[in-house]
Formats: structure tokens, sequence, C-alpha cells
């Protein structure tokens, strides 16, 4: 998300691709768009002398001696270390977002932990398909870019003195409003292709929404509800998986979208259901 060059090696060459598109799909609803490679052939190695941001697979027979100039961070998938040269800063995500995320992915990955020290401990769940943890997984990150953008669309501008209207998104404001002035790592996201690009495709106020969407508007109440009573956190995760947040992007047609007469967001109908997104956070005209 802050734009490095990213470099896998392993032994596999499927192992190689599918790290490539798990890195890729958990970024969503942001779409990588700098250079992707998730086999580099042998005669274009020297493509690694770029200087731009990359995400590329490497088979081990391959290995090059990497200077720190290069600023490359390499990870080893068979072995599962990660080297970082001391010239890179890596930001870390913000407060309490990396906590959240940290603790999501532990009720994901490792759920006996919550017993662990009961003196009675609860009969053993069957483990999960890896299919199914897979998708919690992505529920997990979906939901943690949701917090993070909360409030984005009342940064957006649409400029209508141009043929095409433009949008324009104030970072100043987003970055004052949330209390994340001083947050690297949201500073650079802002800075980065994938926001331009995540602007563009999302920042038009009447356009077919997706689950993420639903998921956007929904977050608030969600953490609301969580704080309350966090035994709720892996419900949701559990509903957003089993609601396809993440395996499907639905598409309306134009009849389907209309403008809300509250004048609080827009709403999207889809066989008799609202899905109402928070456009008071709407686009400033």
């Amino acid at each position: 998300m802050t734009e490095h060059k990213i470099l896998f090696q392993s032994q596999s060459y499927t192992r190689l691709t599918e790290a490539c598109r798990a890195l890729t799909a958990l970024m969503y609803p942001f779409k990588y768009t700098h250079v992707y490679i998730p086999l580099l052939p042998e005669a274009l190695v020297e493509v690694l002398s770029t200087p731009t941001p990359f995400l590329i697979g490497i088979h081990s027979s391959l290995k090059t001696d990497f200077s720190e100039t290069m600023e490359v961070i390499i990870a080893e998938l068979d072995t599962g270390y990660v080297v970082v040269p001391d010239t890179v800063m890596v930001p870390l995500l913000p407060q309490p977002y990396i906590d959240d995320a940290i603790s999501a992915l532990t009720l994901v990955l490792q759920p006996d932990l919550i017993s662990a020290d009961f003196a009675f401990l609860p009969p053993p769940q069957p483990s999960l398909p890896s299919q199914v943890i897979d998708k919690r997984i992505r529920a997990v990150f979906m939901r943690m870019f949701a917090q993070l953008m909360q409030g984005y669309r009342s940064c957006l501008t649409i400029i209508r003195i141009h043929p095409k209207p433009v949008i324009t998104f104030h970072k100043a404001g987003f970055l004052g409003e949330r209390g994340l002035v001083d947050c690297d790592f949201t500073t650079r996201v802002l800075d980065s292709m994938f926001f331009t690009g995540f602007v563009t495709e999302r920042g038009p106020p009447w356009r077919p929404c997706d689950h993420w969407d639903e998921l956007y508007a929904q977050m608030p109440e969600l953490m609301r509800q969580e704080q309350l009573n966090p035994s709720l956190i892996i419900q949701h995760i559990q509903a957003s998986k089993s609601n396809n947040f993440i395996m499907r992007r639905l598409q309306w047609p134009e009849s389907s979208i209309c403008s809300n007469p509250s004048g609080v967001g827009y709403v999207v109908m889809e066989g008799g259901s609202n899905i109402t997104l928070p456009m008071s956070e709407a686009s400033s005209v």
C-alpha cells in the first residue's frame, strides 16, 4: 500500500503465482497498478533494477544479489523469511486499526487462543476448510480498509467547469478530520496511485455499487456493536464471508440507481432492498 518494491522467491512456480495474487486480493477495494509479474523469466531479470515499485515473483534458482540501494523487500516463501533493507522505511498502519486487524486475524487463524486459559475448555471445534479461512482473512482486510477510509467521501469535490466532471480529493481535510496528520502510512496511501484509482472508480456520486460500499456504510454501526460486545467481531467477519463481500462484485443497471430523497446519501435498490451510502459524505458541487 505504500508503493515499495516487493520480490517473492520460491522453488514453486505455483506458490509464487498464488502469493502475488493473494497480496493483490488483500488490497481490495484498491487495485495494484504498478509492475506486476508473478513469474519473472530469466531473460528479464534486469527488470528488478527498475526504479519504480513492483510486485514480482522469481524462482529461487535465479537468486540475485541485491544491493541496499535497490531497496527491494524480499519475501522467501519457502522459509518464511522477509528481508527489509535498512534503507527502506515501512510505515505501520495507525492505531487502533493495526491492533484491530491483528486481533481479528487472531480470531480467524487461532480461535483456540480465546479459551486457552479457561479452567474448563470448550469442546474442540472442527477445522475449517482452507477456502473458508481464505474468505475470512480477506473479510478482515476489507473491514480494515472500510474503517480507515471512513469519511473519505466528505473530502471529495466534483469540478464541473470541464467538459467531463473532474473529482478531486482534499487530502489535508481528510487527514485533519481523522486525526492522522502525522501518520506516515495514511499520507503515503493517499499519495499513491492505488488511491488515485480508488477515487476515480468510487468517487462519482451516481454509480453502480458493490458490497464494499455496503460494508463501508455499515461499518460505524458494526464498530459500535463490537465495542459493546467484542464477541460480535468474529460473527460479523463470518457474515461478511457468507454474504460474499469478497467474491462477488455487484453491477446494477442504470435504472436501479436513483437519488435519495432524504438527501443523506444515495440509494441502490436491488430486489426490493435499499442500500444507503453515506454521501453526506456527499461530493461537494
